[in-house]
């Protein structure tokens, strides 16, 4: 039972999480310029 193989695989989760994170930064930055302006 090694943790470590486990960990080496890519969880779907981490990519969906990332991929929500770049949404929300690409948005924020959306609506600054917008303010901005």
């Amino acid at each position: 039972m090694t943790q470590k193989a486990h960990s080496r695989t890519p969880v779907p989760g981490e990519l969906v999480a990332w991929r929500t994170t770049l949404a929300v930064l690409v948005i924020a930055a959306v609506l600054m310029l917008g303010a901005w302006n």
